[in-house]
């Protein structure tokens, strides 16, 4: 076989065994560094074997709880998605169960309201990102009156949801119409009790609810900001906006982007508290497909899962190509920090 010389290119099949090479190597280095030797165990002292067996032992408990209750149960619902029950045992369908649920479900008329709630819910989530973005500035700044703000905001995530769902319902049914009657003489109805204006509540506490979480990952990724950038743009008299455009977001951008785009994937899984809020016998109108879903799972017979679980599947499929064009869309305009 002739010799390359230094000046030809390697081809691309040998670049290709090359990479391969090299990540195989990598792979091992970081398995060795997991589990090393016995001979090298063998010469840590006791202590040091008990801390070694502890970590290991620790370890083991929750990759088998993922190995079960994620790993397991996903693989059972895909291979449930082509059987049926009939006669007290699963038989194999083919593709009847997708046929079974295309004429059944998404000919139903509570199907649209299912998926534009769960849709609009996703998207007033993201459009209130920006107000949470200027929350979480204002408590990283430590403007005046943020003790308080921080307080009210990450209050719900503090205190029980069984509570705080009590006090949401008597305040949304109770007090508001009390008040409004007292003020303005004329009765109304609870904000929960009235179609008109069920869902706005609902959206209102949900929002809630999730503000002090979505608070704490972006006051966390801004806490990563080195103080000298920061001095360096006062110094600069860069103003707190332009501080907060130029350098914080950019700074945190991949927090934000990573919140997004995880974010889309939960479109169809997002049940917006409704559970908390009623139980299994929240009004259809309101009804999100995770928690239609939850709730047909919960009450349903044997018989039914096979098309719950093709259900689940199919809503999958449209999330997951959504989740990862999101995610390269956001890594192809987001700003660039060096």
């Amino acid at each position: 076989m002739r010799k390359r010389t230094k000046s030809e290119k390697p081809t691309l099949f040998e670049r290709a065994v090359n990479r391969l090479g090299w990540a195989w190597y990598s792979v091992k280095l970081k398995v060795s560094s997991l589990f090393p030797k016995r001979e090298k165990i063998a010469k840590l002292g006791a202590k040091r074997r008990k801390d070694a067996f502890f970590v290991y032992g620790m370890l083991l408990l929750p990759l088998i709880q993922f190995g079960i209750f994620y790993i397991g149960v996903n693989i059972n619902s895909i291979l449930m998605t082509f059987q049926r029950f009939d006669d007290g045992k699963y038989q194999w369908a083919s593709f009847y169960n997708f046929e079974f649920v295309w004429k059944d479900f998404i000919s139903q008329d509570i199907f649209g309201s299912v998926v534009k709630n769960s849709v609009l819910s996703f998207v007033i989530v993201q459009l209130m990102s920006p107000l949470i973005l200027f929350a979480t500035y204002f408590i990283y700044r430590k403007f005046v009156g943020y003790r308080f703000f921080k307080i009210m905001l990450f209050l719900p995530t503090i205190i029980s949801i069984v509570i705080t769902v009590t006090i949401y319902k008597k305040v949304c049914d109770v007090a508001i119409p009390a008040i409004w009657s007292n003020l303005f003489h004329k009765s109304i109805r609870g904000l929960l009790s009235n179609p008109d204006t069920r869902y706005g509540a609902v959206m209102f506490f949900y929002l809630w609810l999730s503000f002090g979480s979505l608070m704490l990952m972006y006051l966390g990724a801004m806490n990563g900001i080195s103080d000298s950038i920061s001095e360096a743009a006062r110094l600069d008299g860069a103003s707190n906006i332009q501080e907060f455009i130029y350098i914080v977001f950019p700074m945190i951008y991949p927090t934000f982007s990573t919140l997004f785009y995880t974010s889309v994937a939960t479109i169809f899984t997002n049940q917006i508290n409704l559970y908390s809020l009623w139980g299994t016998s929240a009004p259809p109108a309101v009804m999100t497909f995770g928690y239609y879903l939850y709730r047909e799972v919960s009450m349903a017979e044997e018989a039914r899962y096979p098309g719950l679980a093709t259900l689940g599947v199919m809503m999958t499929l449209v999330a997951a190509p959504l989740t990862f064009f999101f995610k390269w869309l956001l890594q192809k305009i987001g700003p660039k920090v060096n």
